[in-house]
């Protein structure tokens, strides 16, 4: 699932911007370096988990239909990270923070950008 949101922010860059190539570059060193490590692969229990907490938020008024839609594949990186005991980094507090207090026990490590 990261992988393929990795994926997708480097065919979504902008062929425009003049820092698009070297950040096409960069991005391509990171997956190069992800094929070589090992991954988590989500199972029918993380996906059946992450659609469950999806719900949640949004009985909860917390997201709207179309917001579950879009955090799917955070929700499905959060479930699998949990479950394998790993350490989730992301910039991304705002979504990762509520999937965190609709399911406690994950280990997540928030980080500003440069």
């Amino acid at each position: 699932v990261g992988v393929g949101e990795i994926t997708q922010g480097y065919y979504n860059l902008d062929a425009a911007d003049p820092r698009t190539k070297a950040n096409r570059a960069q991005i391509g060193l990171v997956l190069d370096e992800l094929a070589r490590i090992e991954t988590i692969v989500p199972t029918d229990g993380d996906w059946r988990l992450a659609n469950t907490v999806l719900a949640s938020l949004g009985r909860r008024g917390k997201f709207t239909k179309e917001k579950r839609r879009e955090t799917l594949a955070d929700a499905l990186i959060y479930t699998s990270v949990r479950r394998a005991g790993a350490c989730l980094v992301t910039a991304n507090t705002r979504d990762f923070d509520l999937l965190e207090q609709a399911l406690p026990g994950g280990r997540v490590l928030y980080f500003v950008p440069a």
